[in-house]
């Protein structure tokens, strides 16, 4: 687990997690959390957070997947009566049907590549923070034991 220092030394720049308004009081009671955690200081699990990063990757890969097998189909073409019998008279109602289902299912491969495309961007966004975070406190141990890196 990696454990680091807060940014600055202002009242506002102090995060602990596990608080209700993620902002603490330095030197207070409250700046303690049930994870023993002091003020001004953050703790981060990031194996924990590589794995959930690996997890919204993989999520983002499936939804997008579903996505391009949504926009491969061709929702309503059961109501497409000029599909059935090409000399018939189109059906308006049913031509409706097939118009309406066409447009739900780009709808929602539209809406589903959104959610993929927002499921990678914050699989990097959380393995970047495991990483940097890693790092800074391998610099930080580093500096502690007097060794340069």
């Amino acid at each position: 687990m990696s454990r680091v220092d807060g940014a600055g030394d202002s009242d506002a720049g102090r995060v602990a997690a596990g608080t209700d308004a993620g902002r603490i009081a330095a030197g207070t009671d409250a700046g303690r959390t049930a994870a023993g955690t002091d003020a001004g200081r953050i703790a981060m699990d990031a194996e924990q957070v590589a794995a959930v990063a690996s997890f919204y990757r993989r999520s983002s890969l499936v939804v997008n997947a579903v996505a391009d097998d949504l926009a491969a189909r061709d929702f309503g073409r059961w109501a497409r009566s000029d599909l059935v019998d090409p000399s018939a008279e189109p059906d308006p109602v049913l031509s409706g049907l097939a118009s309406a289902y066409a447009e739900m299912s780009a709808t929602l491969s539209r809406r589903l590549r959104e959610q993929s495309r927002a499921a990678a961007a914050l699989a990097d966004r959380l393995r970047l923070s495991a990483e940097t975070v890693s790092a800074g406190d391998a610099d930080a141990a580093a500096g502690v034991a007097g060794e340069t890196r």
